[in-house]
């Protein structure tokens, strides 16, 4: 009775969270429209002036669109996602650099190893997973840890890891840390690995949480290869 309960005050709690966020999304969705514009404008008034400028308006256009993206699958949460073919480790390689200067912020020193693979799925979900497992990663080890995040196949199967040398996942909280509003930070809201595991699962794949070979917490994203 108590484990029904507490279903359905997770289910009611969803419900009213799907409600007000749809106004929230609406009014960033313009916001972010009109970021778009003046980034078109910046691009504009410096036409070639320096490749770095460029390279960084293009990164923080592409940016702008993944946020589209994520915003209309919230205000469409039952539209099967987007997907097309992606090369994993490049789409990896290409997100980390984006949220590096994050990284450079929690003082913790990354490591990155990789290896060509293709799968299906959408570009900006994943990008959003990613991000949520080294940013979490980054919190959990503090200063002068150490995040390790890897890209692999095995034999059918794209890998992508994201592990840290901080305190860890219990055996007993391994699946509690992916239920929706279960959090240990303070201001957390307690939906980022749950998100995780809706966007993974919604693309075929799986997300366990293990023990690393560094001390930590071992995230391990499994997707079909092609």
């Amino acid at each position: 009775m108590g484990g029904e309960l507490k279903t359905y005050q997770q289910d009611q709690s969803l419900a009213l969270l799907g409600q007000l966020t749809a106004g929230v999304v609406h009014d960033a969705r313009n916001m972010l429209c009109n970021m778009g514009l003046v980034v078109d404008r910046l691009a504009m008034l410096l036409p070639g002036q320096d490749e770095k400028i460029d390279k960084n308006l293009g990164r923080l256009r592409n940016g702008l669109a993944d946020m589209n993206v994520m915003f209309s699958s919230v205000l469409d949460i039952a539209r099967p996602a987007e997907e097309q073919v992606l090369e994993l480790d490049e789409l990896v390689d290409e997100a980390l650099r984006v949220v590096r200067p994050t990284i450079r912020g929690f003082a913790v020193r990354l490591a990155f190893e990789s290896e060509p693979v293709e799968v299906r799925g959408c570009g900006a979900r994943l990008r959003q997973v990613l991000c949520n497992l080294v940013l979490n990663a980054c919190q959990a080890c503090g200063a002068g840890g150490q995040v390790k995040v890897s890209v692999k196949r095995d034999e059918a199967s794209a890998r992508l890891v994201v592990e840290d040398n901080g305190p860890g996942v219990a055996p007993a909280q391994r699946e509690e840390v992916f239920t929706p509003f279960v959090t240990s930070k303070p201001n957390g809201s307690g939906l980022g690995l749950w998100n995780c595991r809706q966007t993974v699962e919604e693309l075929g794949g799986s997300i366990q949480v293990g023990e690393s070979e560094l001390g930590g917490a071992r995230f391990e994203v499994e997707l079909a290869a092609i």
